[in-house]
């Protein structure tokens, strides 16, 4: 089967480990086979994975400056089309998001809540991890929440940037 999805995950080990169950779910439940971007040390993780059509494996030169920038380029042309689901957020990957055609996708990790939750115990941190949802949800675009494989909700207001339409379209 082709790949008609794209993810990417550079570390950590334990954080990719992970991720292979999402993809699985996806698969299972959207038909979805990845095109998956990761380091080259962690790449033998995803091999046989049933979820993966394809493993790209990226050094620490091809991740570095430059390079990564056109390593975004090359990537972002050469699966044109396909969506691309950030399940990192960092740098690297926004690069890869702002360069891409087509709809991009990237996972609320919620990580400054979790931060100050785990450091300071404060209640509003507290009660905001408590109000998340227990799936995991993906970001439409760059600030369009939907489930992945689901158009944004309309909004309630008017959108600040005028029309409320997918920022992707297909």
């Amino acid at each position: 089967m082709s790949p008609n999805a794209v993810a990417v995950r550079f570390s950590a080990l334990g954080d990719l480990v992970l991720s292979t169950g999402v993809l699985e779910h996806w698969q299972s439940t959207l038909g979805l086979q990845f095109v998956f971007i990761t380091k080259k040390d962690f790449s033998p993780i995803l091999e046989n994975h049933p979820s993966v059509a394809e493993i790209i494996a990226l050094d620490r030169i091809e991740l570095s400056g430059s390079a990564w920038l056109r390593q975004a380029r090359r990537l972002a042309s050469a699966y044109s089309g396909l969506p691309l689901i950030d399940l990192h957020g960092n740098l690297r990957t926004r690069v890869l998001r702002m360069l891409w055609k087509g709809k991009t996708y990237s996972y609320a990790k919620h990580s400054l809540t979790r931060r100050a939750f785990h450091r300071l115990r404060h209640d509003w941190a507290r009660q905001r991890l408590l109000a998340m949802e227990r799936a995991p949800t993906l970001r439409h675009g760059p600030a369009h929440a939907a489930p992945f494989g689901q158009s944004p909700p309309a909004p309630s207001v008017p959108h600040p940037w005028g029309s409320h339409t997918d920022p992707f379209p297909a």
